[in-house]
């Protein structure tokens, strides 16, 4: 009674408001509401479950310094009055669905409690998101009646009603383009052309950006200060001149310093770049000696930077190496880390590939198997098109093919020649193929073709034209190139009345030359060594698919002389196709003799070749008594 005393008014003034229990009680509770929020709560450590329930840890009132302190101790230090200070917290473990609610009707509860137990609290309200109706929905499940044009201010679509007519609408808005009042091209929208404009890049074709029309050869003295961009051009532009004239002579002091350049800046340029590099030395077919170091140099960084490759740039990499004949240990290790991919390349890849593997001798090789399974399975599954069909090469049909693979392939080259094609074009790899197969796979392969595919076969080999049949043929081609060249000529003249400087240059086309019974100088030299000695032979003579180089009738000996391009460079082992020639003239009867450019080099003398050729030649040529008769005729003369 004494505090409701004190707090009534003093005699003689107004009470605005009057004071209730209630309302004093009322005010003090909130006034300890907000006092308690500004003091920590005490959690005991037991309640909080660290591997069922999210760390809960009190932020207000505490001071977060570096250290880091006991929650327990933390909470006590800050002003913990005691353990009743939070008591319906004392058992209950905190979880996260726990929430403060607004209001609360019974005192007695603490601050944080459950939905389920908050009797009269405010839950806070989840916005739901409305659902968008289906505009194509019938009307009775879509009262409001929402439609395309509803959708229309949210989505942008095509005019679908004029799907399958849009020549005809294009049509029909340029021949009334002016009543329209709107320009057209072409029978197209304003629109859509400025769209076209904007989208359309001027094409640049390859030789227009590679190669320069008044290109002058560098100085070797100026090539090491080359960066690679210029290098590169440089290369290509020489290549180029070379190509296009054939009679010019290759400068090797000039190819040697932009690939010894080359080398340095290996490490330093794309791949692309070496790529461009390797591409431009075998279009010249760089064979010097001197310049393997550097390939090696330059295929050692292509490894490095190998995973930035694609198939395709492996593939054009093989290509340029077997080219250049030049084989590393660093291909089987590349064939390695493709062997998953060859399925999925597009065929064209995948039939360059397996020739330049098949050419740099790799087809025996264990990773080199998955290239090959994935050809023959192209082959048997009759997947290849023409054009990439026809692109097969004969040692890569003999390396890689199978047993049912090389039925299948012959099976097809007869249908294309009966349905597709009037005429093959080059048949000189289906007859190195016959060949094989008649020698080496007769049980397993020969057998097994029907009469059909070995006629076709044998018409194949009536067909090829003798030496006096080339002659006549070879005459008439330069009498109809001559004629194409007038024409092409003529058109060229119109080409630079109508355009100018910018007209493309009149491209000089390699012309067929007549087939000499010598095949290089080396074969020139011995041949005429041992013509000397008094040996009959025979060059140039045609067995089979093969010319061979030298011809001893009377004991069936054919002697082949092994030029540089025959081994792989810088070394001393047969290309595959070599291999496969000599060991195929061996099948077909022959007595073969080699003669490797290697040990011709290394004696000075006529005297010194010829002794060596009698002791290396076959006993039953009687070569050294050929060579002692003729010394005793010259003794007799004198």
């Amino acid at each position: 009674m004494s505090l409701l005393i004190l707090l009534r008014s003093a005699p003689g003034q107004a009470n605005p408001r009057p004071t209730s229990v209630r309302g004093f009680a009322g005010r003090v509770n909130k006034k300890y509401q907000r006092v308690k929020k500004l003091a920590p709560r005490y959690i005991k450590p037991e309640v909080c479950r660290q591997d069922g329930d999210f760390p809960v840890m009190p932020t207000k009132g505490l001071s977060l310094g570096s250290s880091i302190r006991d929650l327990d101790e933390a909470a006590r230090s800050e002003g913990y009055q005691g353990e009743d200070t939070v008591p319906a917290l004392q058992d209950r473990q905190l979880k996260p669905h726990y929430y403060r609610p607004k209001a609360v009707e019974s005192r007695g509860k603490s601050p944080l409690v459950h939905a389920k137990e908050a009797k009269g609290t405010v839950a806070p309200r989840i916005p739901k998101l409305r659902k968008l109706p289906n505009p194509f929905e019938p009307l009775h499940r879509n009262p409001k009646g929402w439609g395309s044009d509803y959708y229309a201010k949210y989505f942008k679509d095509r005019e679908r009603g004029l799907d399958g007519n849009k020549e005809l609408v294009n049509k029909i808005i340029s021949e009334h383009a002016d009543k329209l009042g709107r320009p057209s091209e072409n029978g197209e929208d304003s629109d859509d052309v400025e769209r076209k404009k904007l989208k359309r890049k001027k094409a640049v074709r390859a030789r227009d950006y590679w190669y320069e029309k008044n290109y002058q050869s560098s100085d070797p003295l100026a090539v090491p200060f080359m960066c690679t961009k210029e290098l590169k051009r440089n290369m290509l532009n020489e290549a180029h001149k070379m190509n296009q004239n054939p009679d010019l002579a290759v400068d090797g002091a000039l190819w040697e310093a932009y690939l010894r350049r080359a080398a340095q800046l290996s490490d330093k340029c794309h791949f692309r770049s070496l790529l461009r590099v390797f591409q431009a030395a075998a279009s010249v077919q760089v064979y010097n000696r001197r310049v393997v170091p550097y390939y090696r140099t330059i295929l050692a960084a292509c490894a490095v930077k190998f995973t930035e490759m694609k198939p395709e740039n492996f593939c054009h990499l093989m290509q340029a190496l077997s080219r250049l004949q030049y084989r590393d240990e660093k291909l089987i290790a590349m064939l390695q880390k493709t062997a998953l991919t060859w399925p999925t390349v597009p065929h064209k890849i995948l039939v360059k590939a397996a020739n330049s593997a098949a050419k740099l001798d790799l087809a025996t090789q264990l990773w080199c198997k998955p290239l090959a399974i994935a050809l023959c399975q192209a082959v048997c599954e009759n997947t290849l098109i023409v054009k990439e069909f026809m692109n097969i090469k004969w040692i890569t049909a003999v390396e890689m093919f199978d047993d049912a693979t090389m039925i299948n392939y012959l099976y097809r080259a007869e249908a294309v020649k009966r349905e597709q094609l009037s005429d093959l074009r080059y048949s000189r790899h289906l007859q190195v193929v016959e060949l094989y197969v008649r020698l080496c796979k007769e049980e397993a392969v020969w057998q097994q073709l029907n009469d059909n595919v070995k006629e076709f076969l044998r018409d194949l080999r009536k067909d090829d034209e003798s030496v006096e049949e080339e002659r006549e043929r070879l005459k008439e081609e330069k009498r109809l190139a001559r004629e194409k060249r007038r024409k092409e000529v003529n058109k060229y003249r119109k080409r630079l009345k109508k355009y100018g400087e910018e007209a493309r240059p009149l491209a000089v086309k390699k012309t067929k030359t007549e087939r000499l019974p010598m095949s290089c100088p080396f074969h020139r030299e011995v041949s005429e060594l041992l013509s000397a000695a008094g040996l009959q032979l025979m060059n140039g003579l045609k067995a089979g698919p093969f010319n061979l180089d030298m011809f001893h009738g009377p004991t069936n000996t054919v002697i082949e002389v092994c030029p540089e391009w025959q081994f792989y460079a810088n070394t001393t082992h047969l290309t595959s196709r070599s291999r496969v020639r000599h060991m195929l003239i061996r099948k077909m009867g022959f007595n073969l003799a080699l003669v490797p450019f290697q040990t011709w080099e290394s004696l000075s003398t006529a005297d010194d070749r010829l002794s060596w050729l009698s002791r290396h030649l076959p006993r039953h040529l009687r070569l050294p008594e050929l060579i002692q008769e003729r010394d005793t005729r010259r003794e007799a003369a004198c």
